[in-house]
């Protein structure tokens, strides 16, 4: 399976629902010549060692963000110019390899080392960087030491998948169905042992033998329920499971277009309002304005209808987990891709091997079994036709070809589907990449008076969009890989 990429790790980083809370302080330290670097009295690896020159300590660009606590988003960096740009509360810094001048909103602050590239690790003076943000720091001996927050992470969200599936199960009247089958099964299988006096041997009369038959057929018969009533636990958990992915994706989809519509609404507001600006100054015609308003409109409209569509898909998860229909919770959206190992993604070997794991292909076959058992031991003169009887165990037989044959038509589909998805994926997360660079440049643009507000709600809308489409991507993969692991949850 293909990788997943940086920028799909910092999605999903993004999305997870993780509050961050404070407790004590704790000292981050870069040393000199080090390859190591301490948080605390923790010692963790460095990706290049720490050097000095011109007396300025260079850091690895990976690290400057844990130094001053900055999340992810607001340490960027432009692979196209070699540019970082650091975002920390009201400042915006902006340096670029071999430049030895640094670009504030303030202005530009030259500096006695730039920015470098060394064993093709992006190495930044993290002094110079510190005097710019106004973090705290102290120098000893070639070692540096920011003072941070010690932070704990602690879930925003009321529900995972993991927890629903547990109130799934014990809700589920499917599952406690096939509970009370076992005690069933178990319960006719003493009894039919119990009239087992010997193994018969061969076809039986009527009489003492064709009872003897009858009674030896029921007890294997009642052997074949009671194993097909413990293996329906497990399917019928596997099938929950599926179906509750499906319910929990489908919500998160639905939350996720809400919030995008919600976005676009904001964003053709603003539109609407500039053009009707322009219209009164004569810089934009009617249609022009009579458009904007229609766009804002239509974007009301579909905001009203991703609010259903939420409500909708509450109601269906709720509904099967077993929760009131009018509850309302956060979900955990923080959804990874899944991943195959190599003989899984082979579906030359992975065909037969699903085959023979399948819960209803091996029912059919004990079918097939019991059903040549019958002929082998069939009672005349009690009301069966052996013909008939032999008729009905090719069917079986002629019936089971079929289900592995479309067992194989379905299994190469899935693994044609998966390998497609990998490629969307990889398409998904370059769009998402652009998209961001967008954003940022849109976002640099308006500091610099080059852009409007509403250039950057729109890029900002952009790179939600293709997050959107990338987390999708995501679930219908993993959608995917369960129903090609087992083909048996998913309906046909």
């Amino acid at each position: 399976m293909k990788k997943i990429k940086y920028m799909a790790l910092a999605l999903i980083m993004a999305a997870t629902s993780i509050v961050p809370v404070f407790a004590d302080s704790i000292d981050l330290t870069f040393e000199r010549g080090s390859l190591d670097y301490k948080i605390g009295e923790e010692t963790k690896k460095i990706s290049e060692p720490i050097y000095a020159k011109n007396d300025k300590i260079m850091v690895p660009i990976e690290y400057i963000d844990e130094a001053f606590q900055l999340e992810e988003k607001d340490v960027q960096w432009n692979q196209y110019d070699d540019s970082l740009t650091i975002y920390s509360g009201n400042k915006i810094i902006q340096m670029k390899i071999g430049d030895n001048t640094m670009y504030t909103d303030n202005g530009r602050t030259m500096l006695s080392v730039a920015p470098e590239r060394k064993n093709l690790v992006y190495m930044f003076p993290i002094e110079d960087i510190a005097k710019e943000i106004g973090v705290k720091y102290k120098e000893d001996n070639g070692k540096i030491t920011f003072q941070i927050e010690k932070v704990e992470s602690v879930d925003a969200y009321d529900y995972n998948y993991e927890s629903l599936l547990q109130i799934a199960y014990k809700n589920s009247k499917d599952l406690k169905k096939v509970d009370l089958s076992i005690e069933k099964a178990e319960e006719l299988l003493d009894d039919a042992r119990d009239d087992v006096k010997s193994v018969p041997k061969g076809i039986g009369n009527g009489g003492i033998n064709g009872k003897k038959n009858s009674e030896y057929r029921k007890f294997r018969s009642q052997e074949f329920a009671k194993e097909k009533a413990k293996r329906d636990v497990d399917t019928t958990k596997e099938k929950i499971q599926y179906e509750l992915e499906g319910a929990y994706y489908n919500l998160l989809k639905a939350m996720e277009d809400k919030e995008l519509a919600q976005m676009k609404v904001d964003v053709f507001k603003d539109t609407m309002n500039q053009t009707n600006i322009k219209f009164e100054n004569g810089m934009a015609s009617e249609y022009e304005k009579n458009k904007a308003e229609r766009s804002y409109k239509e974007a009301e409209k579909t905001y009203e209808m991703a609010k259903k569509s939420e409500q909708i898909a509450y109601e269906a998860l709720n509904y099967f987990v077993g929760l009131s229909a009018d509850s309302r919770y956060e979900l955990d959206k923080n959804i990874t891709m899944k991943e195959l190992k190599d003989y899984e993604i082979d579906v030359e070997s992975h065909i037969p091997s699903t085959i023979n794991n399948s819960p209803d292909i091996w029912a059919l076959e004990e079918q097939i079994e019991l059903g040549e058992l019958g002929l082998r031991l069939f009672v005349f003169n009690v009301g069966t036709n052996y013909e008939a009887t032999k008729i009905d165990v090719q069917t079986s037989k002629i019936n089971l070809r079929h289900i592995k044959e479309k067992y194989e038509e379905s299994l190469r589909k899935l693994n044609t589907s998966i390998k497609t998805l990998e490629d969307k994926y990889e398409s998904d997360t370059i769009a998402h990449e652009k998209a961001k660079d967008d954003y940022e440049l849109a976002q640099l643009n308006e500091t610099l008076g080059l852009a409007i507000p509403l250039d950057v709600k729109k890029a900002e809308l952009q790179l939600e969009n293709t997050k959107n489409t990338l987390s999708e991507t995501i679930r219908t993969y993993n959608k995917t890989v369960e129903a090609y692991l087992k083909p048996w949850v998913a309906p046909q």
